[in-house]
């Protein structure tokens, strides 16, 4: 989906050996409107329709000239030929591949062809005594029906994230394992092994699940370090997606009960000692007074614009991040109207009003009030002059774009690998990211003794840290907005911020990056 004069496109390309059949090199269409959210529905409905015409454009290759061979044969009692069984050169499979086809498409195509030339040659004969074929089906079958049914109602290739999780299921229990053999032994078994895997699996890619924690085991007792594993929510995922596929299997009348159903990771209670000491660890993130006086004391926030290289959102992500908590990824996908006047009190507008903004959790979608430090560093007067500029979004210099990471990517690299590590010199092996700024703010908010629905309105927490209702985004009535107000001017960062310089109202707005390669600068 692309953009242009405000008006969205659909744009795909077709793969090269498919152009000459369909005189084409890629499908352009108008959506025919401005709106974000009726592009993206738009979309799907076009994806599905050329994903129709490449499949059918595949499946017209001929196949005229397929060489085929006769590798084992059969006769009945009279010298009759009764079976034939025949096969493909590698030549033309590899030819099939490279023409972009599916290996699924070429099997059927295969078929296809060498049943029409065995038709007018040779009669099957049925044999009485034949085995017959189980109907039972197989793990692997499962997946496959799966798979098929999500993809026919997305209208689009399955995400990464749940292929991966599928493949891992495979893996764990057999690809031929009969899904009316399975039993809750083998969900356990499932279980004890994503208690295994680390959560960074990039870094074995290509072995299997058992080989992937055999290596993590002889990789701590080498290098003397604890790598960490998959987390009890991250487990639960995993399981309540596997529990989702055997459901589906019953619907089918393949099995009879979901062995997955009363398999879970627990949070609490049970929650084993290796999650305990990740959470202790991951408490240790936030930042000490003497890190926040390091971070902000640098050239940027002291002398921004003395450099070519400086970058609008290097001086206001970490500062909006310091007093709302909020994570990199809502940030850096503000627009510049998010920053607004709400009765008599400027606030920051974390909404999702388009399809590129990003939000993890529904109760972060919320209204921050803007702390006077940031006020008088001139946040409302850069947004104001940015959108003058004709830009829409507060940091358009964050151009690239994924659905995981939204605009983020490139500023939560340039934060912590460039600006901590590279150039204050943080440790590779500290925890410290952007989001460590949510965490700090906390810590600030619970001295300052604010009170804890008023700390998670703020930092958008889903539940009070003592499990109690939230506040929730609607009561941000005229009379709550003014508490929230005088509570996040309690806030203070004072010491920690003294050397920070107004953004210089003079500095000219650069909407896109200022050199050719800046980042790995």
């Amino acid at each position: 989906m692309q953009r242009r004069n405000g008006v969205y496109y659909f744009r795909k390309k077709v793969p090269t050996k498919l152009r000459g059949f369909l005189k084409r090199k890629e499908f352009v269409f108008s959506l025919k409107t401005k709106d974000a959210l009726k592009a993206a529905v738009l979309t799907k409905l076009y994806a599905g329709e050329v994903e129709h015409q490449l499949r059918e454009a595949r499946m017209s290759i001929d196949f005229k000239n397929i060489k085929t061979f006769i590798n084992k044969t059969k006769f009945d009692g009279n010298g009759q030929l009764i079976e034939a069984e025949k096969r493909v050169d590698a030549e033309t499979i590899n030819a099939l591949r490279d023409s972009g086809l599916s290996a699924e498409d070429i099997a059927e195509l295969v078929r296809l062809h060498l049943t029409s030339e065995v038709s007018e040659a040779i009669k099957v004969k049925q044999v009485s005594d034949k085995a017959e074929v189980s109907s039972e089906k197989s793990l692997l079958d499962l997946i496959n029906a799966f798979s098929k049914k999500l993809v026919i109602k997305r209208e689009c290739e399955l995400p990464s994230e749940m292929t991966s999780k599928l493949r891992r299921l495979i893996e764990i229990i057999g690809s031929d394992t009969k899904i009316s053999d399975m039993t809750i032994s083998d969900a356990d078994e499932v279980r004890s092994a994503l208690y295994k895997l680390p959560q960074n699996s990039n870094l074995f890619r290509g072995s299997t699940v058992y080989d992937v924690i055999e290596k993590v085991d002889k990789h701590e007792i080498v290098e003397k370090k604890t790598i960490n594993r998959l987390s009890a929510k991250q487990i639960n995922n995993h399981l309540m997606l596997y529990s989702r596929v055997i459901r589906f299997a019953i619907t089918k009348g393949w099995v009879k009960n979901d062995i997955f159903e009363d398999v879970r990771s627990s949070v609490e209670g049970d929650k084993s000692l290796r999650e305990r000491v990740r959470q202790k660890a991951a408490g240790k993130e936030q930042f000490t007074s003497d890190d926040l006086n390091l971070i902000f004391s640098s050239q940027i926030f002291t002398d921004f614009g003395s450099s070519v290289y400086h970058e609008n959102f290097n001086y206001w992500l970490p500062l909006i991040g310091l007093f709302s908590g909020t994570r990199i990824a809502q940030i850096a996908s503000l627009d510049c109207s998010d920053i607004k006047l709400l009765g008599r009190i400027w606030v920051i507008d974390f909404n999702i009003d388009n399809t590129k903004k990003r939000s993890k959790t529904f109760k972060s979608i919320r209204c921050v009030p803007i702390h006077s430090k940031l006020l008088e560093l001139g946040i409302v007067e850069f947004a104001k002059r940015v959108q003058k500029e004709g830009e829409t979004r507060l940091f358009p210099e964050l151009s690239a774009w994924s659905e995981k990471n939204g605009f983020s990517r490139r500023a939560g690299d340039w934060f912590r690998q460039k600006y901590l590590i590279k150039n204050l010199g943080f440790t590779k092996e500290s925890r410290h990211s952007f989001h460590s700024f949510r965490r700090t703010l906390v810590t600030y908010m619970r001295v300052a003794s604010i009170d804890e629905p008023t700390r998670n309105e703020i930092v958008g927490w889903d539940v009070n840290e003592d499990k109690a209702n939230i506040v929730v985004r609607e009561h941000y009535t005229d009379v709550v907005l003014p508490e929230i107000k005088l509570a996040v001017e309690k806030i203070d960062f004072s010491n920690e911020l003294s050397r920070v310089n107004p953004f210089d109202k003079n500095k000219a707005i650069f909407g896109k990056r200022p050199g050719r390669n800046e980042h790995s600068k």
